[in-house]
This record gives C-alpha cells, structure tokens and sequence, in this order.
C-alpha cells in the first residue's frame, strides 16, 4: 500500500463512501515514511530475509528478471535498500546501473536523469513554493509539511546511494 499515491486513497474513500453511503476509511500507517524507513522496520526482522523476493517495478509483467534496475520504482527501491543498510539482501536486476557502464537505453537515462532533477529542485525550494507549484500535497486529512519532509528525506535516499 505504500506505493499507491495518497490522492488515490482519498479519491478512493470518497468513491466507496458515496456508493454504499457509509463512514468507511481506508488509511496508510506508512504515510509519511520513505521506502527506505519501512525498510529499516525489517531490519534483524524474520522479514529481512524476504527482500530478495519482493518487487517495485513497474515493467514487472514485460520481463523475466522481476526488477528491471532503471524504472523510477527500482531506482527508489536500490536507494531504500542503501539507506537502510539492506543492499545485500537485494535481488537480481535485469539492469544493473552499479555496474562499470551499463547498457541503458536513452529513455532510461532520460527517466534516471528527470528523477534526479526533480529531487535535486525539490530539495532546493521553500515548503511554500511546493505546496504552490505541486498542489497535490494538499490531501484532506495530510500534513502536506509531513508530506514534504517525507519527499526530502527519499530524495536524501537517492543522493546518498548515487553520490548525486
């Protein structure tokens, strides 16, 4: 459920409580934790162990490998393992961007460099100039300052494993 966008989730809370006409509530617990947090809760956890199995991708269906190393979620996904101290327990990529030079196409370096340059100017700007530029911070019943701070601190993530 983390990685349904909390938009979704209102949209969604709205839709269900409109058709059966009823308080119903759907939350995240996970919310305003980076990828990397809720990985850091598996640490010396039954669950470390289970990392290697588990899949962000989005290409997930369209290839054998079940990570393709280069998708936005992968890329999230490499940097949350890192921050956490988890990187060894990571499965196979088919892609693997810590390698000398990997072969990747020019839409996955244009995908790699655009989620960098968004964190990089995320990080840059006042929580004022967000909210107004990205109103979807603005989510009944979230903290968009929470929000932001979350957004920062993945964007900390992805510095820190790519030495950006």
């Amino acid at each position: 459920m983390k990685g349904i966008n909390p938009k979704i989730v209102e949209m969604y809370n709205k839709f269900v409580n409109e058709i059966f006409n009823a308080d119903i509530k759907i939350t995240n617990p996970f919310i305003y934790m980076t990828k990397g947090d809720i990985m850091q809760l598996t640490l010396n956890s039954p669950f470390e162990d289970l990392i290697k199995h588990s899949v962000s991708c989005t290409n997930y269906a369209r290839q054998s490998t079940p990570n393709c190393g280069v998708c936005y979620p992968c890329l999230i996904r490499r940097a949350a393992l890192n921050s956490s101290n988890l990187f060894s327990k990571d499965s196979n990529y088919r892609k693997d961007i810590f390698s000398s030079y990997p072969a990747v196409n020019q839409k996955s370096k244009t995908l790699i460099f655009d989620l960098f340059r968004f964190y990089k100017k995320f990080q840059q700007m006042t929580d004022e100039e967000i909210i107004l530029e990205y109103f979807d911070f603005i989510i009944d019943g979230l903290d968009p300052k929470k929000l932001i701070e979350m957004y920062r601190r993945n964007g900390k993530e992805l510095e820190d494993c790519f030495n950006v």
